[in-house]
């Protein structure tokens, strides 16, 4: 019983990542960019039916989502093509500047 729910549950993984290319762990910085923190709000609503399937109304709820403050930073392995963004310290972002090299485990004393 067990091999019948892994086996869909892997090719379901298999197929949400094909084609993804992992995102690079250094490369030059592209892009500085400050995002406040902020909220969003929307609506999730479900129709409601009576027993003989007629429709009798919905039922909305809020949903907020919060994203948090980012200082963000683009950059692009030119090896690969590819590229990636973080959100980094604030002292690293007023550290860098478009051009730099930029890698995950990068401190503010690491920049030039």
């Amino acid at each position: 019983m067990k091999r019948l729910f892994i086996i869909p549950a892997a090719a379901a993984i298999i197929a949400a990542t094909a084609g993804c290319t992992p995102e690079p762990t250094s490369g030059t910085v592209t892009e500085l960019d400050y995002e406040p923190e902020s909220f969003f709000t929307s609506q999730m609503c479900t129709s409601r039916y009576d027993a003989k399937g007629r429709y009798t109304g919905q039922t909305c709820t809020p949903v907020t989502t919060y994203y948090p403050e980012c200082y963000e930073v683009e950059y692009e392995d030119d090896s690969t093509d590819t590229t990636g963004e973080d959100c980094i310290s604030e002292e690293l972002y007023e550290a860098l500047e478009i051009g730099d090299l930029y890698t995950k485990e990068m401190k503010v004393s690491d920049v030039a």
